[in-house]
């Protein structure tokens, strides 16, 4: 207890430094998530993918059909189609201007007229892991499936039309039909239901990126403690297992300390939002509403429910202090490892549209299971399953540096 005791003194003595540093990260941080929220209310722009036509569609009904849809479908305020020559598109495509371009063969609207359907080519960016790569896949897909199975259809009537002996009436029905596919493509919203379940636990992006970039900050505020835990000396450590206080007991002295130090520098943060709630709601509001319901009460609810996720990542970092023997090899496992971590975890990139086995690894880290704990916190469900998991990493990563600095105490 005297050991522990100890420890808080020389925490307090060091908290202004640390407390300092804490405040210039979560600024950075703010600074990040403020500048994505600008963009993501500054308007269609940024969720219109443009998409170049290639082709001699002015001479054809392609042309015609091509406009009508722009200004008549619902997936206008997604998709922007613009006719131009291969030369422009391609240049247009490497320079950003365009998302992908498609190119439309010779004779297209004839051979369709016959029943062929020649291919046509989407040239675009061979990308993976984007949004818009994903939006792109899920476009061409919903574009394939309504191309086939319209066609399916309009093959079988005039089959069924044909071996019945009725074919006088085959262009009427034809037409008819295309006439009525055409109208449920279009209606499609009148149709069904649309749900936005958004990036994850139905979070919106910009709420999301709020929770991972929280854990961000929380990973690297442990930098500023790097003087007091990382150590070349251990014959403090030596005296004291002599006199009765072991390696279990100083790990678990020294961690509540470093614990109580990390509490204080998230009050401290918690207490300066609360201060300039007004900046804060001004700078996120549109994009997180919970940025603009900022209370005293609900800072005090939100620094209880912090302080389980915040014992966890207290618990790696100080494992990262027992594995480090100087200052500057402390600050660089800290800063790279709390980078390469939450970005794997899924804190600066939604996890989703990672690989699907680094998703999985991800999500399965400590900084992966303290952002899923902020998502379900951020959707009021602050008791869940990721509060055992946080636990039993906490008892995992004290029980390793308490192991750690046993191994470094016998070590003469």
């Amino acid at each position: 207890m005297k050991y522990a005791g100890m420890q808080i003194k020389m925490i307090l003595r060091f908290l202004p430094k640390a407390a300092l540093v804490s405040v210039v990260l979560f600024a950075a941080v703010f600074i990040l998530l403020s500048s994505f929220s600008d963009d993501a209310r500054s308007g269609e722009e940024y969720s219109v993918i443009n998409v170049g036509v290639v082709g001699e569609t002015d001479e054809t009904f392609l042309g015609f059909g091509i406009g009508v849809i722009q200004a008549m479908d619902s997936s206008r305020s997604i998709v922007n189609m613009q006719n131009m020559t291969e030369a422009d598109a391609r240049f247009k495509l490497q320079n950003g201007a365009i998302s992908a371009y498609m190119v439309i063969p010779e004779g297209f609207i004839s051979s369709v007229t016959r029943g062929e359907v020649k291919q046509i080519d989407y040239v675009t960016y061979d990308t993976t892991g984007g949004i818009g790569t994903v939006l792109k896949e899920e476009l061409l897909h919903a574009v394939s499936v309504m191309l086939v199975h319209s066609q399916k259809g309009v093959y079988a009537m005039q089959n069924a039309v044909i071996s019945r002996g009725m074919s006088e009436n085959l262009g009427k029905n034809t037409d008819e039909l295309n006439l009525k596919y055409f109208s449920l493509i279009l209606n499609r919203p009148d149709a069904i239901d649309v749900k936005v379940d958004g990036v994850s636990n139905g979070l919106s992006l910009a709420e999301y990126l709020l929770c991972g970039l929280s854990v961000l900050w929380l990973s690297l505020g442990g930098i500023a403690f790097c003087p007091l835990y990382v150590k070349k000396d251990h014959s403090l450590g030596r005296m004291l297992r002599r006199g009765g206080c072991g390696a279990f007991e100083q790990t678990l002295s020294e961690f509540a300390a470093f614990y109580f130090g990390t509490l204080a520098q998230l009050a401290t943060v918690l207490a300066l939002a609360f201060l300039g709630r007004t900046t804060v709601s001004d700078a996120l509001g549109d994009s997180i509403p919970i940025a603009s319901e900022i209370t005293l009460f609900g800072i005090a609810k939100l620094f209880v429910y912090l302080c389980i996720p915040v014992l966890m990542i207290c618990a790696l970092q100080f494992f990262a202090f027992m594995l480090c023997d100087n200052a500057v090899s402390g600050i660089a496992l800290q800063f790279f490892g709390a980078v390469c971590l939450c970005y794997v975890g899924g804190c600066m990139y939604p996890s989703d549209f990672l690989p699907e086995v680094v998703s999985a690894i991800g999500n399965a880290l400590p900084v992966g299971v303290a952002r899923e704990y902020l998502c379900h916190l951020m959707n009021g469900n602050a008791m869940n399953i990721t509060v055992l998991f946080i636990a039993a990493y906490s008892a995992l990563l004290i029980g390793a540096s308490a192991f750690v600095r046993r191994i470094r105490l016998n070590n003469i």
